[in-house]
């Protein structure tokens, strides 16, 4: 009986041992997680208080609720987007843009069966072509960029080829009160992004296939020994990246009464954007909503500025893409942060900012055009 207990003891000591430091590796994985989302707070206010100097107009409410429409488009594509980033191997959507432009000129060709055959035909272009780009990742094993760099241009052909580059009116009872309706002193398509973001989360956060995902972002071998159903999970995010693109487009559509084929040209980069600064790793597994919301107000209230200070179009594109790069800077930087190897970028970085630099006060100095 002694040797009996003696024996069970070691036992129950390694069980425990194994628990507690997956427990602090769990505890530690949900802190780093709140640092990389309450990091993007202090930015958001700071830029909030830059906008309070640099125009009077900034917070008005009817600065605010512009910026908060337009934020609706981009952050619904930006909430697909991170879906897709989470998935890992290299998860990107490059084609959301086009898609939301196919998906408006679709679901105007339905239109003439009214509301629901319009809203029906912009969710199904959507869903269609991130089923395309699901089937050329998950069955055809190619790279998501090219595949939906692929799609994004097919796309975008479409939307022109069925529009014959002209614009197609949209005049449907309800379409203008839901692009400028409001609940409760709340834009609509504001309200729609952010129960889309809701539900969003509490899929990432409590259901199993939403751990599921984070899973297979982190360590896909591992992920599929465990079962996880790897191909299935990933083409559904590629599906409901090609649905939120539809979704976008009704909310779009709905502003203008018109779809263009040209429509959300550089959408894909601003979602990007969005993503990358509210602090989801490019690699896949961490992150997630409520730091790509307030990525998406970050940018959008940056754009918001520039064009209050009157910056020109052209210089805001430069911004947005410096944001873009400091951003996964930062994130880079903080992977290897003390090692040998951080260091090493971080020289690395230091040089590549020195010759944009330079770059950048050549063109200043010689090459910048005469007013």
């Amino acid at each position: 009986m002694t040797s009996t207990g003696t024996g069970a003891a070691p036992a129950l000591s390694n069980k425990r041992g194994d628990a507690e430091p997956e427990a602090t590796r769990s505890r530690l994985t949900r802190y780093m997680a709140l640092l990389r989302v309450s990091g993007m707070l202090p930015a958001l206010v700071g830029v909030i208080v830059i906008g309070t100097y640099v125009s009077p107009a900034f917070l008005t409410a009817g600065n605010f609720e512009t910026v908060l429409k337009l934020t609706s488009v981009v952050g619904l594509v930006a909430i697909g987007q991170t879906l897709v980033i989470l998935s890992g191997a290299g998860g990107i959507d490059l084609s959301v843009g086009a898609v939301i432009a196919v998906a408006g000129v679709t679901g105007a060709i339905f239109s003439g069966y009214g509301m629901p055959g319009f809203i029906l035909g912009c969710l199904a272009a959507g869903a269609y072509f991130g089923f395309i780009n699901g089937l050329g990742v998950t069955r055809g094993l190619l790279q998501p960029f090219i595949v939906t760099l692929a799609t994004m241009t097919i796309a975008r052909g479409v939307a022109f080829y069925l529009s014959q580059g002209s614009p197609l009116i949209v005049n449907l009872p309800g379409l203008d009160a839901l692009g400028s309706g409001s609940v409760w002193l709340l834009p609509t398509p504001a309200l729609v992004f952010i129960v889309v973001a809701v539900v969003t989360h509490v899929y990432l956060r409590y259901t199993v296939g939403g751990r599921e995902l984070y899973a297979i972002g982190g360590t896909e071998e591992a992920a599929y020994l465990s079962g996880v159903p790897v191909a299935r999970r990933r083409m559904l995010v590629y599906v409901v990246s090609g649905l939120l693109a539809g979704c976008a487009a009704i909310l779009l559509t709905s502003f203008t009464a018109s779809a263009d084929a040209n429509a959300a040209s550089g959408y894909e980069l601003s979602a990007i954007a969005a993503v990358v600064v509210g602090g989801t790793a490019l690699s896949g597994g961490q992150g997630g909503i409520i730091g790509t919301m307030i990525g998406v107000l970050i940018i959008a209230l940056t754009g918001n500025i520039l064009n209050l200070a009157n910056v020109d179009p052209f210089m805001q594109l430069i911004v947005n893409g410096l944001i873009v790069l400091v951003a996964v800077s930062l994130e880079a930087r903080g992977k290897s942060a003390g090692s040998r190897e951080g260091r090493r970028r971080l020289m690395g970085l230091a040089t590549m900012y020195a010759v944009l630099a330079l770059g950048g006060l050549t063109v200043a100095l010689y090459l910048a055009p005469t007013p």
